[in-house]
């Protein structure tokens, strides 16, 4: 039996990522992510046992990223609960943009259960954004009546455009319309 080398993991992911960045996941085989990061193939089976688990660490680790940078970036700057909505919207587009291949595997592939490791930082990150609203409305910002839904929309806006839009490449554009159809909606206001 190999031992596990903390080193070659990262090898593995990096060369991965970068794989899944240049191709849709149904092309990448974990023979060519072995290859690339110049290992045996047995060496990926010793970290996952197949290219649905590497590529769901791969999201699983992007999406813990995600919600530390947004709590930090949050904690670092007190600012209004509006803007600290902003953060975290534009901190999903930036990541749906950079990986786009996530919402293909979700559709195609399946996400993984309910008590995985991944839904278990969705979940965070859900409650995150749920949070920002419900002190955003303790701190008249915000009038939602119903700050757990609201922290699931903007998630769904933005897996629907990724997997029926037209090819969005720019996060800020993304961001963007989100918040402001979230914070503004669409109806014409009145004179």
């Amino acid at each position: 039996m190999r031992l596990r080398d903390e080193n070659k993991r990262k090898l593995i992911v990096q060369t991965a990522i970068r794989l899944f960045s240049e191709q849709p996941f149904h092309k990448v085989r974990l023979d060519d992510v072995a290859e690339a990061a110049g290992v045996g193939k047995g060496t990926v089976y010793i970290y996952f046992k197949n290219k649905e688990e590497l590529y769901y660490s791969l999201v699983y680790e992007g999406l813990a990223e995600l919600v530390e940078r947004c709590r930090a970036k949050i904690a670092e700057q007190p600012t209004s609960y509006r803007e600290n909505f902003l953060v975290i919207i534009e901190g999903l587009a930036d990541h749906a943009v950079h990986h786009p291949q996530l919402f293909e595997i979700m559709r195609t592939v399946a996400i993984p259960d309910a008590s995985s490791m991944w839904d278990a930082k969705r979940r965070e990150f859900s409650e995150l954004m749920e949070e920002v609203i419900r002190h955003g409305i303790a701190a008249g910002e915000f009038a939602d009546p119903h700050p757990e839904r609201t922290a699931k929309y903007f998630m769904a806006m933005i897996r629907a455009v990724m997997l029926y839009g037209s090819g969005v490449t720019d996060p800020k554009d993304l961001a963007a319309h989100v918040s402001s159809t979230l914070l503004g909606g669409i109806a014409k206001k009145s004179p």
